[in-house]
């Protein structure tokens, strides 16, 4: 995994819903669950073998399992915030918990505790617009994480490029997105909420 993308305003924004919340600040371990995989497949396979340095088809058989899954436990909160920012990119909604409330907590606590997660305003689908974006190296990494487009599609991007996305996406695009001076913004569509 490439630990460049968690800069301090990144791991704030996926730090949205505190563990405090959850668990007391001093649980050391945390666990990375999947609420939801991402529709491209083969890109879903790619990150979880990053983040879970596994192989391909253990990746396989981790999206083959009903959701929610336990994509990794035991994490510190550093790694576990990378891999739920792989995901993300992938357009998978993944909670971070701490992992002695995983372990401890009634399955219909933990059950209810998802639901509520996945309702969360971060997790709601909104529509980004990316107007413009400069050529180069950092516009290449941008597209390549976080729509991942081919090697061919960001030397020619088509714009306005439109996605729908979680918000928790967007704003992390955004904030990338204007460190390399991009234009996006996310539009009014009826479909948000």
């Amino acid at each position: 995994m490439d630990e460049r993308w968690l800069d301090p305003q990144t791991l704030a924004m996926l730090h949205e819903e505190p563990p405090e919340k959850i668990a007391p600040a001093s649980t050391p371990d945390y666990t990375l669950v999947m609420i939801e995989a991402g529709a491209d497949r083969q890109r879903m396979v790619r990150a979880l073998c990053r983040v879970n340095n596994c192989s391909e088809s253990a990746a396989r058989a981790l999206l083959g399992r009903p959701m929610p899954v336990v994509v990794n436990a035991d994490l510190s909160y550093g790694d576990a915030a990378l891999g739920q920012f792989e995901l993300v990119c992938c357009d998978a909604l993944s909670v971070i918990i701490p992992s002695e409330v995983v372990a401890n907590a009634e399955p219909s606590y933990l059950g209810d505790l998802l639901t509520r997660l996945r309702q969360s305003d971060e997790f709601q689908q909104v529509t980004l617009r990316l107007e413009r974006l400069p050529a180069g190296e950092a516009a290449t990494r941008f597209l390549r994480q976080f729509l991942g487009l081919s090697e061919a599609e960001c030397k020619a991007p088509l714009f306005p490029l439109e996605s729908r996305m979680c918000r928790k996406k967007a704003r992390i695009m955004a904030h990338w997105g204007h460190r390399i001076r991009a234009e996006l913004k996310v539009v009014v569509d009826p479909r948000d909420k």
